[in-house]
């Protein structure tokens, strides 16, 4: 959609009640990307009522400037409070959001402490928590799981944790409890027994206000790293990992030739400026990474299943529906767990395989299978369609099917299910793609130290291997149709913040000169 000349924003005082902050703001045009101009982070057992409320802007910030700057060629932010210009020009850069200016309440603020030191009674100090220098941001699934497990093989359980993120997809306070009790005792809890880990929850409904029918900018890590600080500070995490898969830094080429990066956001190269930012203004050294910046989703599963079974007994992939329970047996993440496991000769004693490859959306894929035809593309398996799921994991589809007997008696399910599943293999299934069974030594040289610690476990069951040693299709990754390219010699130049840290003389943490 075409954007608006101009357009002015109003932001309202954040309010706090203890750990609970409501954002909004007015503005005087259309919020072409947000059903309202309001929501909400709950960050639990957080005083953030007692925080410097500068933080409050670093949350809002990060998460909404961007909308506000795709909205209009020209956008005039307006604060309520005191900000410093430092953390005005650096959310510029950091989100790319030239367009934007900021008036009202800026100030000359070069540093400030998150969480003041000041007299605490003693009742404060005994309910602060014991520091945790490291959180995994963990949803349950096959990557998180991975992450945590692998982590704390090498360090006390006690000091990793588990930072868990309700991701609120509609607004309403049933669906906020009800995610919330499901998040504690279906995800956490299996964990938490496990471990010993620690654990937190915050709630957020940031996302169930943005509006599917016209997709405009995501948070991406955002929600996970800047969105949480204070969180991340009251418990004293000072790194914190997420688990973007390997495909997810792919690059392209442009018809110029210059390189497109997918995913700059939880880029090395820009997560170093994020970490330079806390540390020299918020005076909080705070390093981020994926920890699966070499690892795929195949590799990842298969990972879990093979090195911790008690953990992917437990392992909760299904983020649609809001019971106690692994398997709504109806999303797409509950075909992909199935069909993965089925490719390891793995068969889940609690997901109903019949119900599941019955249910209406695999009858439909089955049939968009038969359609096809035996068509097949340039890469040997049939054309990529959007409804098997993301492009950068068809490669891995098509492999997981290719590796699936359909007539395997072990697989609990009848002649309609297995139907079906013949359906998918004979469009899909008809060659192997083996890189998506292997780490890449690039990958794993060029990941942050969390991901070459979990890429370590990972290597335990999976070759590592340069391209070249074998097949140009064994070296194949594909992005829908197109071939995937991994280029861990580019570097993603960001300008605009060299600019911002040489008019702060902001301090480079990770080569300090």
């Amino acid at each position: 959609m075409a954007k608006a000349e101009s357009l002015t924003v109003r932001i309202h005082a954040p309010e706090v009640v203890r750990g609970r902050v409501r954002f909004s703001w007015e503005q005087d045009g259309e919020n072409p990307y947000q059903s309202r101009n309001t929501w909400r982070v709950d960050y639990g057992r957080v005083r953030v009522d007692r925080m410097d409320r500068r933080v409050l802007y670093e949350v809002l910030l990060s998460l909404q400037l961007q909308i506000w700057s795709a909205t209009a060629k020209a956008v005039t932010v307006v604060l309520p409070e005191p900000v410093g210009e430092v953390t005005l020009d650096f959310w510029r850069a950091y989100l790319d959001t030239p367009n934007v200016e900021f008036e009202g309440a800026v100030d000359d603020t070069r540093r400030y402490a998150v969480q003041p030191a000041g007299r605490r009674t003693l009742a404060d100090r005994l309910r602060r928590p014991r520091p945790t220098p490291l959180a995994v941001t963990y949803g349950g699934g096959k990557d998180s799981t991975l992450a945590h497990q692998a982590l704390v093989e090498s360090r006390p359980a006690g000091e990793v944790l588990l930072l868990h993120l309700v991701q609120l997809f509609a607004l309403g306070t049933q669906t906020r409890e009800r995610a919330t009790r499901r998040s504690r005792d279906t995800i956490l809890a299996p964990a938490r027994r496990r471990t010993g880990a620690p654990e937190h929850v915050a709630t957020t409904d940031y996302l169930a206000v943005l509006r599917n029918d016209r997709p405009g900018p995501r948070p991406h890590i955002n929600i996970y790293v800047p969105a949480m600080l204070p969180l991340l500070v009251h418990r004293g995490v000072h790194e914190v990992v997420f688990s973007r898969t390997a495909l997810g830094y792919r690059t392209t080429r442009t018809r110029s030739g210059a390189i497109r990066f997918a995913n700059p956001a939880g880029r090395a190269e820009k997560l170093r400026h994020l970490r330079r930012y806390c540390a020299d203004v918020l005076g909080w050294d705070l390093h981020s990474e994926s920890t699966h910046f070499a690892i795929g989703e195949y590799v990842s599963f298969g990972t879990v299943l093979q090195a911790y079974p008690e953990a992917f007994a437990e392992m909760v992939m299904c983020t649609r529906t809001l019971e106690a329970e692994r398997f709504c047996h109806e999303c797409p993440k509950c075909l992909e767990f199935a069909l993965m496991g089925l490719s390891f000769g793995h068969v889940a004693p609690d997901m109903d395989y019949d119900r599941l490859l019955r249910h209406p959306r695999v009858a439909t894929l089955a049939a968009e299978a038969d359609a096809l035809a035996g068509e097949t593309d340039w890469h040997g398996a049939g054309p990529y369609r959007r409804s098997v799921g993301t492009g950068t994991h068809f490669a891995t589809w098509c492999h997981t099917l290719h590796r699936i007997d359909p007539d395997d008696p072990a697989l609990p399910a009848g002649e309609e299910a297995r139907g079906h599943l013949r359906s998918l293999k004979r469009a899909w299934g008809q060659v192997p793609f083996p890189a998506v069974a292997r780490l890449d030594a690039r990958a794993v040289e060029a990941a942050g130290p969390r991901g070459q610690e979990v890429a370590a476990v990972a290597a335990r069951h999976f070759p590592v291997q340069e391209p070249g040693a074998g097949s140009d299709r064994d070296d194949l990754l594909l992005a829908g149709d197109e071939r995937a390219v991994l280029d861990y010699e580019a570097v993603l130049e960001l300008p605009a913040l060299e600019a911002w840290a040489r008019r702060w003389q902001v301090p480079d943490v990770d080569n300090p000169s």
